[in-house]
Formats: C-alpha cells, structure tokens, sequence
C-alpha cells in the first residue's frame, strides 16, 4: 500500500473520530451498551513465566517449568459472568514463527490501525453503502410526495402557435370553397395537471389539461405512507450495517484469539521439545521423543499460519463494512476475548419477543406499505364516482387573413370545463385495477404476518444460541481447569524422574484444546448477543 492511501485510510479514521455529538449517535448508544456489563465481573491478571528459547539458558532439568498463558481465561458463574485474562507472551520460535505474535505486529505497522467494538458499530451505522441508497430512495419518496400535492396546483404556459391553410375547405354552411389564410396567436394560460397542445383550423392553440380528482385526493396520501415506509427502510438498512460490522469485528477478535491460543501452544511444545532434546542428550530420552515433539511444533506452525490467514482475510471484510480500504489492516484494540452483556435482560422471552415486534423496522415498513395499499384499494372503488376533470383555456392576441396576411390582431380567450365519468374497457379494466390492488394488499399482508413468525422464531433462536453458549463457556472453563491440573500433575512426575518429557505433550495438547474450544464459545456467545440485540429490534437504540 502507498504512503498517500495509507495516509487517506488514517484520514478516514481522524475523522471520524471528529465528527460532531450528533453524528455519533450510533457510537454513544453502542458503548452505553457495552458499559452495561454485569456488575460482577472482575479481571485478574494473572502473570506467566516464559522459559528463554535458548536450550543452552536452562540451569536445570527439574528446573524446568512451562508455565502457558492464555488470551482469555473465562468463568460464568450464576450470579454472573466473571472474566479473568490472562495475557499470552511467546518467544520467538525456531522457524521464525509469529516471534510476537501478528497483532503486536500489527500494531507497529504504519499500515495498521486498531479498533474496537463502539468505533466499529458508529462508523458502520453512517458509512454504510447501504444506508446511503436507502436514503436516496427516501428522497426521491418524498420528491413523489410533493409531485403529488401540487397535483391541485395550476401550470401555467406561455406560447405562440401559426396556422396557414391553402386550398378546398368546409365552410359552415356546408359549402366546399376554395381559400386561403393565415392566423396567429400568443399568449398562455393557466392549467391543471400536464397540458399537451391542441389546435384547429378555426381557432388558436388551446391549452388542455385532465385531472383525476380521485388522484389529486388519494395520491398525497398513499405517497405519505409510502414516504414513512422508505424511511424505516433507512433502519432496517443501518440495522443490517450495523449486524454485519459487529460480526465482522467479532470474527476478528476470534481470529486474533485463535492466534494467541496457538502461539500459546507453540511456546510450550518449543519447551517441551528442548526438554526432550536435554533429555535425549543426556541418555535419559530417545531421540524419538524429540521427533514427536518437533513434529507437533511443525503442525503448530501450520495451524498458526492458518490463523494468521484468517486474521487477515476477516480484517479485510471488516474494512469492507466500514468502508476502508481493504488493504489497511486493522486489529482489534481490545484482542483479548472476553464474553459481552450487550443486551440487559435476556431472559425473559415473551418480553423479548413483544420488543422485537414492536422495535423492529421491517414490521413497521410492511405497516406502512399495508396502509398505502388499503388507501388505493379505496380509490379503486370510488375511481368510477369521481369524475375527471377537463379543463381547456386559451388567452392572447389572435389574428389573421386573407393569404399571407395577418392583420385585425385583438385579445381573444377561450374557457372550456367538463366533467367526465370514465369506464375503462366497458368497466372490465375497473375491475382488474380493483382486484389488482386488492392482491397487493393480501400479498403485503401475508408478508407481514411470515415476518412476524419469522422475527418471533428469530428471538427463541438467539436467546438459545446465548443461553448454550453461556454453559459452553462454563464447561470450557470447567475443562480447561482439569487440563491445567493434568499438566501441572504430569509435570510434578516428570520433576520427580516418575516420567519423561514426551508424557507432557498429551497434556498440552488437552489444555489447547480447551483454550479452542473456550476462544470458540464466547464467540459464539458475543455473536449471539449481537443477533438477539438485533432480533428484538434493540441494535440501533
């Protein structure tokens, strides 16, 4: 990336930081909601001894204790949740695997950027590509709403028209003679509606206009309703935007845990194949040990490429949302993993499930679209009552004469008005514009009542996702304690000669996978969060 559009993606960034209380709306709502986490939580920093990557460092065998922390360490208890972190430090590798990892690496790189979660959910709910179309189509809704207010509104006109005949023509007494004239008119008038031009042989232009009283009464007040429905779809659009970067950002942060789990891993088979190496040295190990060992660092550091890939391609979809350049990497400023209240009371259902019918923007589009179409369902029914109205009207300076000549020139005006009932195709087009319009609102209907049923299984669903993932994080911890007392056991049996070094790497492998499936949980947890705030209509508040 250049310096000029590393510099432009930091610009957007300062920015937005910039902006004004109003804009940050969105922003302010969000970090509201992450202040609201339960009472109960507390952090523990819990400090970890790392061993030099120097085989030669080590003072002696029994000496050596890995000690490998964790992103996160995580306790939901009944009262609460409670969060304890413990900060992951790695040496670097044998290899040149990750020496401090990609997100401190990251964050030294003038190409690199660190946000959190209320930075990430208030540029998205204003960026948003999205938001921005369905606030165009909001204007041009309300352009149609004036269109149709100003429909009792007269036109007025202005113009000039020439007629010349030459020939045989009708006179009004029913004899054919031979003549010919010429005349002129300018002047204007004022009409109603669009007014095409229309003339004739014996008089000037006449200005014509029809107006459909029914249109100019019912067509305000279906583009009102039509109006409000483009502007709940602005909500549900910056709902959408909103969803979609807090996802985003928590795949990042999973991606970032994913790494600092693995790099964990790493530092403590780094150990323990120096442990194996020493042994095997010493005559006490086989050299196959050290095979075993250094086979699992090499598929350690495949798996951390891996995750450094993931990292990567999340925080490029996380500057897609929010409308950066892709190629300026972003990393999540709070990178350990922790589990988030953002909803503050979930569980009661019933209550979640009125909220989100009442809150969600989708229900309140579909009411508008409902009420635009009863309202023409009712103009089709009156249509064939209300007349239209025609209205021609001509006034200027009109002359004329004998052959090229145009003389006599004096005002002239010209009023026509009349009412007309009109019957489409002997009343069968009537009818198909009636039952026409009554298909669309049975349709609307229908779509509104499937919302309703798919927003109300939408909730149960998300607060199941929460309620799950809030016991798979007890169980992870639960688990990941037992694999931390297996280690500890299986190294207090290495330190007594009761065992070899190799007998560790079961147990490091044990402990990893608690880490994984831990980092896994409250991921799902903080993304099921986010869905039952936006399910219930609450993501935009």
């Amino acid at each position: 990336m250049s310096q000029v559009e590393t510099d432009a993606t930091k610009a957007q960034l300062a920015v937005f930081k910039d902006r004004s209380q109003s804009d940050l709306m969105g922003l302010a709502a969000a970090r509201d909601q992450l202040n609201k986490v339960n009472p109960e939580i507390h952090q523990a920093q819990v400090s970890a001894s790392m061993l030099p990557g120097d085989a030669e460092s080590l003072t002696g065998l029994m000496d050596v204790s890995p000690v490998v922390a964790s992103p996160t360490h995580t306790t939901i208890s009944d009262r609460g949740v409670e969060r304890s972190m413990l900060e992951s430090r790695t040496k670097e590798t044998v290899g040149g695997t990750g020496a401090d990892g990609l997100i401190d690496s990251a964050r030294e790189m003038d190409s690199a950027q660190g946000i959190d979660l209320a930075s990430a959910l208030g540029m998205a709910g204003g960026n948003a590509w999205t938001i921005q179309l369905a606030r165009q189509k909001t204007v041009e809704a309300h352009a149609n709403l004036q269109q149709a207010e100003a429909l009792w509104l007269p036109t007025l006109q202005f113009g000039v028209g020439w007629n010349h005949h030459s020939g045989r023509i009708q006179a009004t007494d029913g004899n054919v003679i031979e003549a010919s004239r010429d005349s002129l008119f300018f002047g204007g008038g004022a009409t109603l509606g669009t007014a095409p031009t229309a003339g004739g042989s014996g008089g000037p232009l006449r200005l014509f206009a029809d107006l459909a009283l029914v249109d100019a009464y019912f067509n305000p007040k279906i583009a009102t309703r039509q109006l409000s429905a483009s502007r709940a779809r602005v909500s549900v659009a910056s709902n959408d935007a909103l969803l979609n970067a807090g996802l985003a950002y928590f795949e990042l942060v999973q991606a970032a845990g994913k790494i600092a789990d693995t790099e964990a891993e790493i530092a403590a088979v780094q150990q323990l194949l120096e442990l194996t190496e020493t042994f095997a040295a010493a005559g006490a190990g086989a050299q196959s040990d050290v095979d075993r060992a250094a086979t699992a660092k090499a598929r350690l550091e495949q798996k951390l490429q891996n995750a450094q890939r993931l990292f990567r391609t999340r925080s490029a979809l996380l500057a897609r949302r929010l409308r950066l350049d892709p190629r300026f990497e972003l990393y999540p400023a709070d990178h350990m993993i922790v589990p988030l209240e953002l909803l503050a009371d979930s569980s009661d259902q019933e209550i979640l499930i009125q909220a989100a019918l009442s809150k969600r923007p989708e229900v309140s589009e579909l009411g508008h679209e409902i009420a635009s179409l009863c309202l023409e369902v009712k103009k089709q029914q009156l249509a064939p009552w209300i007349p239209l109205v025609a209205v021609t009207s001509s006034g200027g300076s009109f002359g004329g004469g004998k052959g090229s000549e145009i003389n006599n020139q004096a005002g002239r005006t010209d009023l026509d008005v009349q009412a007309l009932w009109q019957l489409d195709s002997l009343g069968l087009g009537l009818a198909a514009k009636r039952n026409r319009a009554a298909s669309r609102l049975s349709q609307c209907q229908t779509e509104l009542s499937d919302l309703r049923d798919a927003i109300t299984a939408e909730v149960i669903l998300q607060q199941e996702n929460v309620l799950n993932y809030r016991m798979q994080i007890e169980s992870a911890n639960e688990s990941l304690a037992m694999a931390e007392s297996s280690y500890d056991r299986n190294l207090l049996r290495v330190r007594a000669d009761e065992g070899l070094p190799i007998e560790l790497l079961q147990a490091i492998q044990a402990r990893a996978s608690c880490l994984e499936d831990r980092t896994t949980a409250v991921a799902g947890y903080n993304r099921s969060q986010l869905r039952l705030l936006y399910a219930t209509g609450q993501i935009g508040h």
